[in-house]
């Protein structure tokens, strides 16, 4: 019956408007954003990724490269890490231990966010499946639950495109937005070794490691070699630095 009415709105108003109902908060149309659950720029924690496959570290690079993507949404804050740190302590945590989804319900409560995002990455086959959930702390109720597959290991970075534009549209971001952003496969790699070490130095650099995170960056290219995000990462990184103003030339070159 919903798929029916839908469709009737649809033919009615065109797909033109469809985007103009979604925000407007019209039945299953509407958004977080539209239907008053968040406001604008609403601050969430986003919890590491479960790793149940063999690879053991798909966890952590789908958890970097979420949290790379649902930054730049206009809608909402992902928390950095360094922003935990201080909740965490008082939590007598260690700030660079993993944040659990237990972990980042507690920080939420304590901290008075509304909501966490959470998942896990489930073996299938030679690939995964990627799940995120968007979860209310105050009721522990889903707000929004979302899966996507990838065939291979490989394709994990499309899949978490998938994913976090769905996650961003179920939220409020506008469409146009999604849309324009760049795809994170295009601003990554063809190598899921180096994506893996990309994100770690995402990871080192959002903790404070510069030393490690350029350590990481540089092996990223010595995994890829056409890897251009990670010479830009290695470029900012000692441009911010004040030092090795030659290294960073070439690296952005």
């Amino acid at each position: 019956v919903v798929g029916g009415v839908v469709m009737a709105i649809l033919l009615v108003v065109g797909t033109a408007g469809y985007s103009g109902l979604r925000s407007a908060g019209i039945g299953p149309l509407g958004s977080l954003l539209a239907r008053d659950v968040f406001e604008t720029n609403e601050t969430l924690i986003l919890s590491d990724f479960e790793d149940r496959t063999p690879d053991g570290t798909l966890g952590e690079t789908v958890t970097a490269l979420l949290r790379i993507d649902l930054s730049q949404s206009p809608s909402v804050h992902i928390m950095t890490r360094n922003e935990l740190a201080p909740a965490l302590q008082r939590m007598q945590l260690d700030p660079k231990a993993p944040v659990t989804h237990d972990v980042a319900m507690e920080l939420a409560e304590r901290e008075g966010i509304k909501a966490v995002v959470s998942g896990e990455v489930l073996p299938l086959g030679p690939g995964a499946v990627v799940s995120a959930h968007l979860e209310a702390v105050s009721t522990g109720e889903l707000l929004v639950a979302l899966r996507e597959t990838a065939r291979t290991n490989d394709a994990v970075p499309d899949a978490v495109d998938r994913l976090s534009a769905q996650m961003r549209e179920r939220i409020g971001d506008p469409l146009r937005r999604i849309q324009g952003d760049p795809p994170l496969g295009e601003v990554t790699t063809g190598s899921i070794e180096a994506l893996r070490k990309y994100v770690q130095a995402e990871w080192a650099l959002d903790m404070g490691d510069v030393v490690t995170a350029e350590a990481l960056v540089k092996e990223a290219i010595a995994l890829d070699s056409t890897f251009s995000m990670a010479y830009r990462k290695l470029g900012v990184i000692l441009s911010n630095e004040a030092r090795g103003e030659e290294e960073a030339k070439e690296a952005f070159t």
